[in-house]
């Protein structure tokens, strides 16, 4: 650096140093899926497998309760089925909670959704849509 410019950057100001980036945020399926094998493995059962055929039933299921703002399992027996013949189902479905890691603390905290998300199953399908979550169990 010659002496001019030494001298010129005592005047200039300090060069802008850049934001940090934000961490990413996973899709909330993604993140569904690591708070249910967190769980699991916390319990000490196997992790859960995704399954995309589960996780477009899983969405479908998830979009349909958003818009008609009705939390139900009707019919989901019926949808797995249809893709799934003669294996064991389940469900788990909430509304309301801002992260997957909330759900999955809630159904945790619930006898019957405790069992089915520490249960024998070994895929799952996640969905959210609009505050509403759903995972679709299936196992062999």
């Amino acid at each position: 650096m010659t002496f001019w410019q030494w001298f010129q950057s005592l005047f200039s100001p300090p060069a802008p140093t850049p934001a940090p980036k934000p961490a990413p945020v996973p899709h909330p399926e993604s993140a569904m899926l690591d708070a249910l094998n967190s769980a699991r493995a916390a319990n000490r059962c196997v992790p859960l497998m995704p399954d995309a055929g589960l996780d477009l039933i899983a969405g479908s299921r998830a979009a349909k309760m958003a818009r008609t703002g009705i939390l139900s399992h009707n019919g989901y027996e019926h949808e797995v089925a249809d893709h799934y013949p003669r294996q064991a189902t389940s469900e788990c479905i909430a509304e309301g909670q801002k992260t997957a890691t909330e759900v999955v603390r809630d159904w945790m905290n619930h006898p019957h959704n405790l069992e089915i998300v520490l249960g024998r199953f070994n895929w799952v399908g996640c969905g959210h849509r609009d505050g509403f979550w759903c995972c679709d169990f299936l196992s062999a």
